[in-house]
C-alpha cells in the first residue's frame, strides 16, 4: 500500500499534498519555471521581513521543500516516520499542520540524539528531526537564506550556497599573496552547534525579521529537546546538528563575529587610533602566546610580532594618509634630510626603511604593544 501510494505522489505530488489552496492564499500559482513568492520578496525585500507565514504555507514552496527532503532521504525522527511514508501522511494532515503554522500552535517534535565516531576518537553529536518537521525547517530555509545570505561577510563560506571550501582555499592564497603572508590558521570551534545562546541568536534574526510567527517557530525548534536512550533532554541552548535550519542559524550567529573581527582588530582603513587598537590586541596576543608556549616556538612567534608590527604601520600610515605626516613623524624622530613621498595605503610600503624609521619597535612598546617575542618558551610541563 505504501508503494502505490509512494508512486502516486511521484505521479501527482502536487495534487496529493497540496491540491487544496486555504482561504487567503493566492488563487493563481505561479507557471512552471517561475520563481516563487520567496524569490520575489528576496529582491525587493523591506528593512524588516513581514508576513513570511503566509509565503511559508504557500503549495508552491511546500512542494519544494518536500522535493528536496524526499531527495536528500535520511533516517528518521523520533516518531519512527521514514521519508517514503512522508507523502501519505501529507495528504492526509497537512490542512491540519497548515491551520497550525497560520495559528501559531504548530509544535515540533524533539529530535532524535544520535552519535557519530570522530576520527579523533570523540563523538559528534546529531540531532535527527521528524521527517515532518523537516518539510518544515526546509521551506523555512528556503525563505530566510536570501534575507540573510546576501550580507554575510564575503569570506564566509561554510553551508552557504553557492560556495564550497575549495573557494575558501582559494581566498585564502589569495591573500596569501596579496598580502605577502605565509601561514593560514586552522581552527576548529569546539562544540559551535551545541552551544549557540538561544536568545543571542534570536536578536541577531529579529534585526532583519519583524514577523513574530515566524520569530516563535525558529524559537520553538531550537526548545523542542533531544529523545536520548534515556529519555527527553531539554534544549536551553544550541541547535541540533542535523537539523535542516541548524547550519544558516549558525552562519547568522556567527556573522556577527565575522564582521566585529574585520572591522575592529587591526583594520587598516579604521579610525581609531593606534593606541587604541593594541589594548584591544593584547588580551589575544597574550591568550595566544600562554597557551602556544609549551611549545618550543620562539621563532614563531618572532615572525608573527615582526607580521603584527608591519600590520600596525599599515594602520598608521592609513590614518596619517599623506606622505607629509609620515615626514613629520620622522623629524620627531629626529631624522634629518629630504624624504620621498610614498603611497600609504600599500601594504608593501608598510615594510619600507621610512615606515620603520618614523615607527620603531621602540614606539610599539611605549604604546603597551604585548611581545610574544619575548615570552620564554619551550616550558616544561610537570606530570601529576
Amino acid at each position: 500500500m505504501r508503494n502505490s501510494q509512494d508512486g502516486k505522489w511521484r505521479k501527482n505530488q502536487g495534487q496529493l499534498a497540496f491540491g487544496e489552496t486555504g482561504e487567503g492564499e493566492a488563487r493563481n500559482p505561479s507557471p512552471e519555471g517561475t520563481e516563487p513568492p520567496a524569490a520575489e520578496r528576496s529582491t525587493e525585500r523591506p528593512a524588516k521581513a513581514t508576513g513570511l507565514m503566509e509565503v511559508i504555507v504557500s503549495p508552491e514552496n511546500m512542494k519544494k521543500a518536500l522535493k528536496r527532503v524526499m531527495e536528500n532521504k535520511g533516517a528518521p525522527g523520533p516518531d519512527g516516520m521514514t521519508t517514503t511514508e512522508l507523502p501519505l501522511f501529507l495528504s492526509q494532515n497537512w490542512q491540519g499542520i497548515r491551520e497550525e503554522l497560520l495559528s501559531g500552535t504548530y509544535r515540533p517534535q524533539p529530535v532524535r540524539r544520535v552519535g557519530i565516531p570522530k576520527p579523533d576518537g570523540g563523538v559528534r553529536k546529531l540531532g535527527i528531526p521528524s521527517v515532518r518537521d523537516r518539510v518544515v525547517q526546509q521551506v523555512l530555509l528556503d525563505i530566510l537564506t536570501p534575507i540573510f545570505d546576501p550580507d554575510f561577510h564575503p569570506s564566509s563560506y561554510g553551508y552557504r550556497p553557492g560556495r564550497s571550501c575549495h573557494q575558501a582555499i582559494t581566498k585564502a592564497s589569495l591573500f596569501m599573496r596579496q598580502y605577502e603572508l605565509n601561514w593560514v590558521v586552522d581552527m576548529d570551534l569546539s562544540k559551535c552547534f551545541d552551544t549557540l545562546k538561544h536568545d543571542f541568536l534570536l536578536t541577531q534574526v529579529r534585526r532583519k525579521v519583524a514577523d513574530g510567527s515566524i520569530l516563535n517557530l525558529i524559537k520553538l525548534f531550537l526548545e523542542s529537546g533531544v529523545m536520548t536512550d534515556t529519555g527527553l533532554e531539554s534544549t536551553e541552548e544550541g541547535s541540533p546538528q542535523g537539523g535542516v535550519i541548524s547550519p544558516l542559524l549558525a552562519n547568522i550567529y556567527l556573522d556577527y563575529f565575522d564582521q566585529w573581527s574585520s572591522r575592529k582588530l587591526t583594520k587598516r582603513n579604521g579610525g581609531r587610533p593606534l593606541k587604541v587598537v593594541i589594548q584591544e590586541l593584547n588580551p589575544i596576543l597574550r591568550g595566544f602566546a600562554n597557551y602556544f608556549r609549551i611549545a618550543n616556538c620562539k621563532g614563531k612567534f618572532r615572525e608573527l610580532m615582526q607580521w603584527i608590527r608591519r600590520r600596525l604601520r599599515a594602520k598608521q600610515m592609513m590614518l596619517w594618509k599623506k606622505s607629509g605626516k609620515l615626514h613629520r613623524a620622522l623629524r620627531q624622530q629626529g631624522h634629518k634630510g629630504d624624504f620621498k613621498a610614498i603611497k600609504m595605503g600599500s601594504w608593501r610600503n608598510a615594510a619600507c626603511q621610512l615606515a620603520h624609521m618614523a615607527l620603531p619597535n621602540k614606539s610599539f612598546e611605549e604604546l603597551g604593544l604585548y611581545s610574544m617575542d619575548k615570552v620564554e618558551t619551550g616550558i616544561s610541563v610537570p606530570l601529576p
